[in-house]
């Protein structure tokens, strides 16, 4: 029996990636190596951890998920690629993101970019739209948008997808909260790490969606990733 060509091997690989995040994340997504100033050294294709089917499997399952989480353990990359993932193949899918601040917001899609730039593919999908706070892959039309916490933040909009990074740090979380939520028809994923104490009246707030969650209180899958998760 013939073996497959390179492209048809290729064309293989996208079925499976367009019908599983999962197999997407673990085969398909190369992240930035950075060095302890942040500078890129280069890419490391994604290091798979126990936590991740966890995190796929949680992302699957549930409409609602609030994540509680230890630092460096790489969910803003995760989150970045299942929203590339979305954007790629799920025709005419709005995500947006809000950060703490432009800067945040900025990186986020920086994350986004850098994964799609890098997929070890012939060529990268084509961008219809590409700055610094939106992504539009052209042949799905699969957008991606960030926004800073303001109090306007994701207004205007009808989200199929919704991620709040870091919220327990977002100056107006609970004012965002209240936009996006209402302007989202399918998924809503809020996550962070926690905060401190100059701005502990936000972080209450994640506090306060997070505990509700685990107490079942208000439609959210509480989820708590600690750093022994590494």
């Amino acid at each position: 029996m013939p073996q497959p060509s390179p492209a048809e091997q290729h064309a293989a690989e996208i079925v499976k990636a367009a019908k599983s995040f999962s197999y997407f994340l673990r085969h398909h997504v190369y992240i930035a190596d950075r060095n302890p100033a942040g500078d890129v050294q280069g890419t490391i294709q994604w290091q798979w951890w126990p936590l991740h089917d966890q995190l796929c499997a949680d992302l699957a399952n549930h409409n609602r998920v609030i994540i509680g989480k230890a630092r460096q353990l790489g969910i803003s990359w995760a989150l970045a690629a299942y929203l590339v993932w979305q954007a790629m193949f799920r025709p005419n899918s709005l995500a947006g993101v809000v950060s703490a601040g432009e800067t945040e917001a900025i990186e986020f899609i920086w994350k986004c970019r850098f994964i799609r730039d890098h997929l070890p593919y012939p060529d990268p999908p084509t961008l219809a739209t590409d700055n610094t706070l939106e992504l539009e892959f052209a042949a799905s039309h699969g957008r991606i948008l960030g926004f800073p916490s303001t109090p306007k933040a994701g207004r205007g909009y009808t989200f199929t997808t919704f991620v709040a990074d870091e919220a327990a740090f977002h100056p107006y979380a609970a004012r965002n909260y209240a936009a996006y939520s209402a302007a989202t028809e399918g998924q809503i994923i809020i996550v962070s790490s926690g905060g401190d104490d100059d701005r502990r009246a936000v972080t209450d707030w994640f506090q306060r969606m997070w505990t509700g969650a685990a107490q079942g209180n208000n439609g959210y899958h509480a989820v708590f990733y600690p750093w022994s998760a590494r």
